[in-house]
């Protein structure tokens, strides 16, 4: 506890040598995660940009334990409380480096296929999309698709980057029974946006089949597409329950339908 102080200190100090003693203590602390951990949080906590090197560093060490870690287990999520510490903040590690340290883009360039815990690989994959890396992000993306491995950061790189050979699955993963719930109407909406024309008939199709909220949110993208079956849709609902009749009479407005 007390080192923890006084590293503390150390990184908000601005008197002259203090990079060098920093440095002298990371590399004494190599074998104490822990030390190393506190000095970080303490750089993110105070955004001194001096640390970033320390900060590189220490984001690296992390990325190939985790690699090395996941490579083992067959559910790739964090499992002990130590873990899921550790993965929070390097999560926020990652977002401090996106935005401050562009020669970190070849580390995340390098580990972002091996890291699957999905936290930590959308903080990697946004940082290779951004420095232009667009088919290596496609390929993770595809197979985080595949594992059925979606968050809402995830969803965003979709509609950022759609494909239509991901429509089927994000169709099938937004109709899974284990599907998170919050993200059922997300999911269906990035199957939306990667959909071809024959696709997103097929989808229409289905309608019926999915929650009330999951049909709003469609009846309101195909409005806003002013898809040329939305009136087919119209009538349908006016045609429908009370809820249905709500929901199209809402959107009538907005419609442009006869």
């Amino acid at each position: 506890a007390t080192a923890a102080v006084a590293a503390r200190t150390l990184v908000r100090c601005i008197v002259p040598q203090t990079d060098a003693a920093l440095q002298e203590i990371w590399a004494a602390a190599e074998n104490i995660p822990s030390l190393q951990g506190t000095i970080v949080a303490e750089i993110l906590r105070t955004r001194d940009y001096r640390w970033t090197p320390l900060v590189s560093k220490f984001a690296t060490g992390q990325l190939n334990r985790v690699s090395a870690t996941v490579a083992h287990q067959e559910v790739n999520t964090p499992t002990t409380e130590q873990d899921f510490a550790y993965s929070r903040l390097l999560r926020d590690v990652l977002q401090f480096l996106h935005h401050n340290d562009r020669t970190f883009a070849q580390v995340a360039r390098e580990k972002v296929a091996d890291v699957t815990v999905p936290d930590l690989q959308d903080e990697l994959l946004h940082i290779v999309i951004d420095t232009g890396t667009i088919s290596l992000a496609r390929d993770c993306i595809a197979a985080r698709i595949d594992r059925g491995a979606v968050t809402k950061a995830l969803l965003g790189m979709i509609h950022q980057l759609p494909d239509s050979d991901w429509t089927i699955r994000l169709s099938e993963l937004h109709a899974a029974e284990g599907a998170e719930k919050s993200l059922r109407s997300a999911t269906l909406m990035a199957a939306v946006r990667c959909a071809t024309d024959s696709q997103l008939n097929t989808i229409i199709d289905d309608i019926g089949q999915f929650d009330s909220s999951a049909r709003a949110q469609l009846f309101r993208q195909l409005i806003a597409m002013e898809h040329p079956r939305c009136p087919e849709l119209f009538k349908e609902s006016l045609e429908g329950n009370e809820s249905e009749f709500g929901m199209a009479l809402r959107h009538l407005p907005i419609g442009a339908s006869p």
